[in-house]
């Protein structure tokens, strides 16, 4: 058997990244206050009501949520209303505490369990949905729902183990092959946000990421990210949006954009807001990443068989060149691409923050006040963004960049090329350039047809609430500047109504955000200003990124933290 070094190389590192992100679980439990006098009964209400917590009343085999609770004057009765409960909040009770009692710490419909109160009262058959006052004497039992931290952490423990040994037989099998293991360590946590979810019933589909690498208010964006309508029957559009444990995400402007077209279209907005159309899209001839090398198979086609940016492309960089068959006396044409930022992307970007270690925390507020242009044209000279640009004689023309998706999901973008200067070419060739292994390209096109006509309209929120809160729909109003604060596992929750009519047309939706989001992970170690110096200047990242790569190929870290003051980097 003939073994290529780099591909097996690749291989492993994917394999160890995957190892580490799975064989762990999350548990919740439920935790009984003590609440045997009215008295504590209503304090219980009182206290987890302003915690914004979901109420859910249990009368034998029958379960309603409560809404609009108020406490009578002498705390002993408390009037609500009930209402049929939805199936994200049936978790606990159709596992019960027979069952695992699992969730899923990425599925927003499972994590709805961690907000939940369950009272209990009698077997009562005539209970119905609509006004109801219950006598807290009444209530047997108050069952909170909370994270199983005990039970979780030793799943990780265990799960732990497991993989270790998983990872000793891979070991040994990449050693036949004269492979030097990886280091032990790599992130449990692997996927970018902020994410966006489709939540329908009980069930949930990840659309992807939002505003991703939008870390420093001076990267804020505006996104509009494709959305997948899971029930079109249904009128209404379910989303959730969430970030991860130590991230702050601020987000404002959130409004549904349908664009009505031909069946025959497909629809992508641009980074500028701009509706286009595809029709025909012509896929590369050859795709060139060295010398005869031609990766053309890997990114011709959706089938999740990446080119992931491993060759050596100069200037402190990766690429990929196009070479695109185009019809004589077009001037125009929308290069279509899917792809997502690796999972090394995620690792390695994480290793550069540790980098800054205590100070990490002062370069985001620094980040934070400076020239937008100034910060976005930092990310360009890294290559974070995914540069395009076109072969004029024997030079190459930058025209233009995609952000990153964030690589929890593969994401479909697009991108209006001006071709006037090759009217009169029968061919044109693309070049798609940044660091060292930082973004996964699954699919390249080309349309050179006509942008027909369509139209779009815009849908406001007719839900807009932050885990348990009151919907708050004044928050829309277009003179409102401000930006809502999602924390930790803190998830946003919007509704809208679907203007979709019983014709022949055809809808795409996408949801329309701006904001950014800080990582809130605290380092303790010192800055490491030698390996920092390293990565300063054009490509800096792209070279940290290999030296990175070749580390873990070795087996171990041999950076060292220097003690110098850190005001010297500034």
């Amino acid at each position: 058997m003939k073994f290529h070094s780099k591909r097996i190389k690749t291989f492993f590192i994917i394999l160890c990244i995957m190892f580490f992100s799975g064989g762990c679980h999350n548990y919740y439990m439920a935790n009984r206050p003590k609440a045997t006098q009215v008295s504590q009964k209503a304090s219980i209400v009182d206290s987890l009501n302003k915690q914004g917590r979901y109420f859910i009343l249990r009368s034998g085999s029958q379960a309603y949520y409560i809404d609009d609770i108020v406490l009578s004057d002498d705390r002993k009765i408390m009037q609500c209303t009930l209402d049929t409960l939805p199936n994200i909040h049936q978790l606990y009770l159709t596992r019960g505490r027979t069952g695992k009692m699992q969730y899923k710490v990425r599925d927003p419909v499972d994590m709805n369990v961690l907000n939940e109160v369950h009272f209990y009262i009698a077997p009562d058959n005539s209970l119905t949905a609509g006004a109801y006052t219950l006598q807290l004497d009444q209530v047997q039992k108050i069952e909170v729902i909370e994270k199983d931290r005990k039970r979780t952490t030793a799943s990780y423990i265990l799960g732990g183990l497991a993989i270790g040994v998983g990872a000793t037989a891979a070991i040994g099998i990449i050693a036949a092959a004269s492979y030097t293991p990886p280091p032990t360590q790599t992130p449990p946590n692997l996927a970018c946000s902020p994410q966006v979810y489709t939540a329908d019933n009980n069930k949930s589909a990840l659309n992807g990421t939002m505003c991703s690498g939008a870390i420093y208010a001076s990267l804020k964006r505006t996104d509009y990210l494709p959305v997948n309508i899971m029930n079109a029957n249904s009128g209404k559009l379910n989303l959730i949006l969430r970030g991860e444990k130590n991230e702050e995400l601020m987000m404002k402007d959130f409004r549904l954009i349908q664009v009505t077209h031909n069946a025959d279209q497909k629809i992508l907005i641009d980074k500028n807001g701009l509706a286009l159309a595809y029709e025909h899209p012509v896929t590369p001839e050859h795709a060139f990443i060295g010398a005869g090398k031609d990766v053309v198979n890997d990114i011709s086609a959706a089938d999740e068989k990446y080119y992931s940016f491993t060759n050596e492309g100069g200037n402190g960089s990766s690429n990929v060149v196009l070479d695109f068959k185009k019809p004589l006396g077009v001037s125009s044409g929308r290069l279509i691409i899917r792809g997502k930022n690796s999972q090394w992307a995620y690792y390695v970007f994480n290793e550069f923050k540790k980098l800054y270690g205590r100070y990490y925390h002062s370069l985001i507020q620094k980040k934070d006040n400076e020239n937008p242009a100034k910060v976005l044209q930092c990310e360009i000279d890294q290559s974070l963004p995914l540069l395009v640009s076109v072969k004029d004689g024997k030079d190459w023309k930058l025209v233009d960049y995609f952000f990153t998706p964030g690589n929890a999901a593969a994401r479909d973008m697009i991108m209006q090329l001006n071709l006037d200067d090759f009217k009169n070419e029968d061919h044109i060739q693309i070049k798609l350039q940044t660091a060292y292994m930082f973004w996964d390209v699954d699919y390249t096109a080309v349309d050179f047809s006509n942008n027909k006509a369509m139209s779009v309209s815009h849908i406001m929120p007719s839900q807009f609430y932050k885990s348990g809160d009151v919907s708050q729909p004044s928050q829309f109003s277009k003179q409102d500047t401000s930006y809502m604060h999602i924390n930790g596992n803190e998830q946003l929750h919007l509704a809208f109504n679907l203007n979709n009519s019983a014709d022949e047309k055809s809808y795409t939706y996408f949801l329309s955000g701006n904001g950014y989001y800080h990582d809130n992970t605290l380092f303790k170690e010192k800055p490491m200003l030698t390996e920092l110096r390293k990565c300063s200047g054009k490509g800096g990242f792209d070279r940290f990124s290999r030296r990175k790569f070749e580390e873990v190929l070795a087996g171990g870290n041999h950076q060292q933290n220097d003690s110098k003051d850190f005001e010297t980097l500034k």
